[in-house]
């Protein structure tokens, strides 16, 4: 009975530790986006066409090769973590 309760310790705290993982990837994505909506979005429709360039392709490898991973790790993190949710959920109203 004790290894039980331990191991339910255990993964409450995996569960616990994975859901703060995935929470930071979430907000690291949406901090991004929000920064590119928000800033450069507008201050780029003040810019002349050549300035604009310029700022889009630099903007554009700063971005580029973070934004991609830290997105689709949010997603992957959700489903996961909705998936492990309802798992979790129908296995213990069945039994």
């Amino acid at each position: 009975m004790l290894q039980k309760t331990n191991n339910r310790k255990n993964t409450d705290m995996i569960m616990q530790t994975f859901e703060l993982v995935v929470l930071f990837i979430a907000a690291l994505a949406t901090g991004g986006l929000m920064v590119n909506w928000a800033g450069l979005a507008r201050a780029m429709a003040q810019l002349s066409p050549s300035t604009y360039v310029e700022l889009h392709q630099t903007t554009n490898r700063t971005f580029d090769p973070y934004m991609p991973v830290v997105v689709a790790g949010a997603i992957v993190g959700g489903v996961v973590s909705v998936s492990i949710f309802f798992e979790s959920h129908v296995t213990k109203n069945r039994g």
